[in-house]
Order: C-alpha cells, then sequence, then structure tokens
C-alpha cells in the first residue's frame, strides 16, 4: 500500500518539474524572440526640423520673418551642440 502511494505522489511531482522546466524553456525562448525584434527594430527616420520649416512655409503656415527666426533659432541650437 505504501508503494502505491509513493509512486503517486512521485509521478505527481515529476509532472510538475517537467512542467516547471517546460515553463522556463517556453520563458527564455519568448525573452529572444522579444530582445532579437527589439534589437532589428527599424530605426526611424530622423526628421529635420529645417525640413519641417521649409514645409511649412511652402504650405503658407509661416511668413517669411517667422520662418526666419526660426531657423536662426535652430542654427545657433545646433551649434551649441557642435561646440559642447
Amino acid at each position: 500500500m505504501m508503494n502505491g502511494m509513493m509512486d503517486g505522489m512521485m509521478g505527481g511531482m515529476m509532472w510538475l518539474w517537467m512542467g516547471g522546466n517546460l515553463a522556463l524553456i517556453v520563458l527564455a525562448i519568448t525573452g529572444v524572440v522579444l530582445l532579437f525584434r527589439l534589437l532589428r527594430r527599424p530605426e526611424r527616420p530622423a526628421v529635420d526640423a529645417l525640413a519641417i520649416l521649409d514645409l511649412r512655409l511652402a504650405r503658407g503656415e509661416l511668413d517669411q520673418d517667422e520662418y526666419a527666426a526660426r531657423v536662426a533659432v535652430i542654427v545657433q541650437q545646433r551649434l551649441m551642440r557642435t561646440k559642447g
């Protein structure tokens, strides 16, 4: 009687152990796949601020004075970044 009960408990523990190992393997594979996708994600093209201003000027959203003032600010910020 004791052997039958021990076999049942050991069998149950074996399935629990195998299930835990399987869960860890699935988790590791999922992590590798997600990391791979994250690293291979194409970067968004950088939108140039001056190109946006050019488009806004062409659409008539900015006048010449406002356009010139904003271009001056962008150029000044870029110069400060390259110096510092």
